[in-house]
């Protein structure tokens, strides 16, 4: 009895290995396709048609920008990430936020909402070395995301950012919607509501580089 319960748990275990190995090679391909499908032909801004898919690239801009916390760049999305290690043990920790945005080229401009938004973008090295290289400031910033670091131990601090005034990818399906704000003096009384492309939904946003950077962190602030 107790080895054919044996064998039992053993095969339920096999199952289960495959199910999950199967599972992430599905979301791979899924991936896969959805990136294929999304690529599309790339297209000025100004070009951009109703529901094809289609990549553009352009200058970011952003009404309200986030404020990357260890570079003080302004930008549409930001993404921290801290490794680090002692005593054997691994200590991943990875933050983000993101904000809507918008590209123009020197045909138009186009606008993207990011909430179910792919972002491809390579973090940069903040800092990198040993837990004790970080400074005050570094230090702060971290005990305000409430993350685990150890007191001593290597360590590599990165930050991706999609930063205002950049020149960037996005690809996915556009809608044309009203513009708000349009151009003054580019249309006349005979042509209808200017509209622009809006990409939402899923849109994979790429800064098209593959290697690391090291950004100098952010200078103290003088104290009054």
């Amino acid at each position: 009895t107790d080895i054919i319960w044996r064998r039992m748990v053993v095969y339920f275990m096999s199952v289960a290995v495959m199910f999950v190995v199967a599972t992430s090679g599905f979301i791979a391909w899924v991936r896969w396709r959805s990136r294929r499908r999304l690529a599309g032909a790339r297209l000025a801004i100004g070009l951009v048609g109703e529901a094809t898919p289609v990549r553009v690239r352009g200058v970011v801009a952003c009404d309200e920008p986030l404020i990357a916390p260890f570079t003080g760049r302004r930008c549409a999305y930001v993404r921290v990430e801290l490794y680090c290690e002692t005593m054997g043990r691994v200590h991943e920790h990875v933050w983000s936020a993101r904000r809507d945005f918008a590209i123009a080229d020197a045909s138009g401009r186009a606008l993207v909402l990011v909430e179910r938004a792919q972002v491809e973008v390579v973090a940069d090295i903040v800092q990198t070395g040993r837990v004790t290289d970080l400074t005050s400031e570094q230090r702060s910033k971290l005990a305000e995301f409430r993350w685990s670091v150890p007191p001593i131990g290597p360590l590599e601090l990165r930050e991706a950012v999609v930063e205002v005034g950049a020149t960037i990818d996005v690809a996915g399906v556009a809608a044309r919607e009203l513009d708000a704000s349009p151009p003054r003096g580019e249309r006349g009384y005979r042509d209808g509501p200017a509209t622009i492309p809006v990409f939402q939904g899923d849109v994979v946003i790429s800064d098209g580089r593959s290697e690391r950077r090291w950004i100098e962190p952010v200078a103290p602030r003088p104290r009054p």
